[in-house]
């Protein structure tokens, strides 16, 4: 199961940050951060803020079938649910990493 550790997301946002220049970004909350980030390109913002989205979407559904002992035991429906998590996931994940690179 993929998930990330407050520590995970903190280094996260931190890589954003300093793609961004947001300067002394280790020393500030992650509530901070993101407005750090809003402030310097509120796109970026957006796209990060989509990606997490995204993200929890696809982590909830894993905890959900791991939680009731059917991990690689999905339906073709709940397959199906799970390959569009991931693909819109990966879509976010992308259009954030198009965003930085502008």
């Amino acid at each position: 199961m993929l998930w990330l550790s407050k520590n995970d997301l903190k280094n996260f946002f931190g890589e954003v940050a300093k793609e961004l220049n947001v300067s002394e970004w280790e020393w500030l909350f992650h509530s901070e951060l993101l407005e750090q980030i809003k402030a310097q390109d509120s796109m970026v913002a957006r796209k990060l803020e989509s990606f997490f989205s995204a993200y929890k979407n696809c982590h909830n559904f894993h905890v959900k079938v791991e939680k009731e002992g059917r991990a690689g035991k999905l339906s073709l429906t709940e397959n199906g649910e799970l390959q569009t998590l991931i693909s819109v996931r990966h879509v976010a994940r992308e259009a954030l990493l198009k965003e930085l690179r502008k």
